[in-house]
């Protein structure tokens, strides 16, 4: 029991967090406004809202209307195809690749006997 009285000052602290509690007569502050990146929002089709617009775990802006994890969705692309990837300083990256599948035993054997 005593332990729990020792502890329950910092709870109180910790409760009283910058942001956490709003005290009376005061407005609450707004949250920051979320900015695409502007080649996102000229990819994105009319009408869909900025909401549903993330970056996956790889970095890449995707439509998704569902919360899963890790996200998925339909991947944005600019007028030339490019997947429209960024990292985490708001530089754009190249999409990145998918591992590629391995070849079936037979086909690798006859590369390799073909190139010997």
């Amino acid at each position: 029991m005593t332990r729990l009285l020792l502890l329950a000052p910092l709870m109180l602290v910790t409760a009283c967090a910058e942001g956490a509690i709003v005290l009376p007569g005061q407005e609450p502050a707004a949250p920051e406004p979320r900015v695409l990146p502007a080649e996102v929002q000229a990819a994105m089709l009319p009408g869909v809202p900025d909401s549903i617009v993330v970056q996956s775990g790889t970095g890449c802006y995707i439509v998704s209307n569902e919360i899963t994890d890790p996200r998925e969705g339909y991947l944005l692309r600019d007028a030339a195809g490019q997947a429209l990837c960024y990292d985490d300083g708001g530089n754009r990256i190249a999409e990145p690749s998918a591992v590629p599948a391995a070849a079936p035993p037979g086909e690798a054997a006859a590369e390799i006997t073909a190139d010997t």
